[in-house]
């Protein structure tokens, strides 16, 4: 190839990568005269810090690792506004966190010279289209930006916004593309290459003359292509009206079941902000819980204990010394989930932290450590959380360095709350201010502490949470233990107490005599046949039965050991007829109970270590009728170690001596 032809094709390749460089390319910056006017009339939202931090920490916060600027301001950053109209100010609805109960002060607007400017009124507002136009109760002389309602894609744009909380900063990129909104496509969002921060969020989208073409919302999850409303759909808006339209959706986590809707709602503007923010809380915590309780009404034949996929449920007694969960399964029956995966931690004293993660739940159980006095532990909402968070880690993040949370101080929230088994949970809320999010709970006082769920919400979230605990307290499967030194304060404390034990009666003397009593059955047992003292356990085994029609929660079973660490126990467990459709090995124990077969024959068995022994007992013809279908209570006696058939007989014919089935 001569020399003169290969010069040709240099110069074409130049004029070709030239020409592509100016077309994808973004302009390095706007003019100065620009710049200065986006500055002039772009500002922060901001807020103050929390004048109060209810939170104990491992050691002193290094606040040194935050930079000077964050550090020693005494103000939050929430976003960004510009100057949109005569007098106005334009952002995305949710920097304002209205309708939210945001712990955050009342948001303010701040200039390049610390300047703070208190929001007024209001004057347009769309929920769905995350926008909000307001005013101020100073007047502020700034030139609006200009718009433009008209770009091609692939022109040059600029993110302007408070970014990362490092005051206001303008950063180039491309206009991509146009994305329908999700729902139904009614507007389209703005991409954009340019970064996007945190605090970017209702800052001005420009062309490269610094006209605004949009508002600055979120930044995309998976690719460096964020979104902006279109500056047109906040001019296009109808003026003196704010426009609600919120999608929802119901769950309770027991289930797969959904509700979902959508709340719309109008008001008239302009309004002042406070004001506003107090109707959208209502209007929203009004609108979820109507929806949640559609989402339970529709499905009211289906839920626990209702229909023939409770059947087999309804026939079940088990030990649950942890909280469980009634969960409907895929076959859709339902089914007590027992935990797989629950941690433990040592609280100190005997004190035992047990607890399992599921769904965003958390399921614990606290063993009262002995140092704790009865009124204390059951009455302090300080003391459960602070005994709760030496096995839970909570933290907090203070630049690279994360310090472990020890105290979040007294609830704020400490109201009772009664199931509809008449068991009587504490629910608790405990604010935390740095992160805008509370520790919700729900505990249910047992004798050897409590059982409980947990979860921390953000702020906006606390309402629904509680409301769907309420109905989760419904689902906790658990039975009553604890040795009878803790027992003892236990029933001698009627306001902890579920209403089935207005008809429970435990009497004890150490040494002596025990003595257990309800509607069902009754039983006594001397200091000979079993230790009786404060070390001693007593396991009181609840479930869901039917009784006279109706679902009821009451006590199938009781267990007392010579120590809550052995295996040294009498045992008597209340069973009914299962139906013709429930699982076969339920019927084959059935009929193995009733025609009392191996292992309820009375024959001595063995297993680990562990020498037991089994009857049967059937109520007797002038029992006072309470119960539907048949029913058959299992007496049986276990001892540790290998045991001859002559001695554990005779112990297991001294109980069953002094039995009484108060039921046929």
């Amino acid at each position: 190839m001569d020399r003169a032809r290969k010069m040709l094709i240099i110069k074409c390749l130049v004029v070709v990568i030239v020409s592509l460089s100016d077309h994808l390319a973004p302009a390095a910056e706007l003019s100065n005269q620009a710049q200065l006017a986006v500055r002039t009339a772009t500002f922060e939202i901001v807020h103050l810090k929390p004048v109060t931090d209810s939170v104990s920490y491992e050691k002193p916060l290094p606040m040194d690792l935050l930079p000077y600027s964050i550090r020693n301001d005494k103000y939050e950053p929430m976003g960004t506004a510009f100057a949109f109209g005569k007098d106005q100010f334009v952002t995305a609805a949710h920097v304002l966190h209205l309708g939210s109960k945001s712990q955050r002060l009342t948001p303010v607007l701040r200039d390049a010279d610390g300047h703070v400017y208190n929001i007024d009124q209001v004057v347009k507002y769309s929920l769905s289209r995350d926008f909000v136009v307001f005013t101020l109760k100073e007047h502020l002389k700034t030139k609006p930006l200009k718009e433009n309602t008209k770009l091609d894609t692939g022109e040059t744009v600029f993110a302007v916004g408070n970014a990362l909380g490092q005051g206001v900063v303008i950063r180039d990129g491309l206009y991509t593309s146009d994305t329908p909104e999700e729902q139904n496509g009614r507007w389209k969002w703005l991409r954009f290459s340019a970064a996007a921060s945190p605090g970017n969020s209702g800052g001005p989208l420009l062309d490269k003359k610094g006209n605004v073409i949009g508002i600055v919302l979120r930044k995309s999850v998976n690719e460096n292509l964020n979104y902006a409303l279109p500056i047109s759909e906040v001019i296009n808006a109808p003026t003196n009206v704010a426009t609600v339209e919120l999608p929802a959706v119901a769950k309770l986590e027991v289930m797969d079941s959904t509700e979902r809707d959508t709340l719309k709602q109008e008001y008239s503007l302009p309004m002042p902000i406070g004001e506003l923010d107090k109707a959208l809380v209502g209007l929203i915590d009004e609108f979820n819980d109507g929806l949640y309780q559609k989402l339970l009404d529709k499905n009211k034949d289906l839920i626990f204990p209702a229909g023939d996929s409770s059947h087999t449920l309804l026939h079940t007694s088990a030990v649950h010394s942890f909280p469980s969960l009634i969960k409907r399964s895929s076959d859709g029956t339902w089914v007590v989930e027992t935990p797989t995966k629950v941690s433990h931690a040592d609280l100190g004293h005997n004190g035992v932290l047990s607890f399992e993660f599921q769904q965003g739940l958390v399921l614990l159980h606290i063993r009262k450590p002995d140092d704790i006095s009865h009124e204390q532990f059951y009455g302090d909402s300080k003391v459960f959380m602070d005994a709760a968070l030496k096995g839970l880690t909570m933290m907090r993040n203070i630049g690279p360095e994360r310090i472990r949370i020890t105290s979040i101080g007294n609830a704020t929230d400490d109201s009772p709350y009664v199931d509809g088994y008449g068991r009587k949970w504490q629910l608790r809320i405990w604010p935390i201010e740095f992160s805008d999010s509370a520790i919700v709970t729900l505990a249910l006082p047992v004798p050897n502490g409590y059982t409980a769920l947990m979860a921390q919400v953000p702020t906006a979230s606390v309402h629904l949470r509680r409301t769907s605990f309420k109905e989760l307290a419904n689902f906790i499967y658990i039975s009553f233990q604890g040795t009878l030194d803790l027992w003892r304060e236990y029933l001698q404390d009627a306001a902890l107490q579920p209403d089935v034990f207005k008809h429970i009666h435990v009497n004890y003397d150490y040494g002596h005599e025990f003595e257990y009593k309800s509607d069902l059955f009754s039983f006594k047992c001397n200091d000979d046949l079993q230790v009786i003292n404060g070390e001693s356990g007593l396991t009181l085994r609840f479930s869901y039965f039917n009784t006279g029609g109706k679902v009821t929660w009451n006590v199938s079973g009781v267990s007392l050991s010579a120590n809550v660490h052995e295996r040294n126990a009498l045992n008597i467990t209340r069973h009914s007829e299962p139906t013709a459709d429930m699982p076969e090995n339920i019927r084959q124990g059935w009929q193995r109970l009733s025609s009392r077969s191996h292992p309820f024959d009375a024959v001595v068995t063995t297993n680990n270590d562990i020498t037991m022994i089994q009857t049967e007992l059937t109520p007797s013809s002038e029992s006072k009728t309470i119960s539907d279908g048949k029913i058959n209570y299992s007496v049986g006696v276990e001892l540790e170690g290998l045991k001859n058939q002559t001695a554990m007989k005779e112990r297991l014919d001294k109980f069953t001596k002094n039995i009484q089935i108060l039921e046929r």
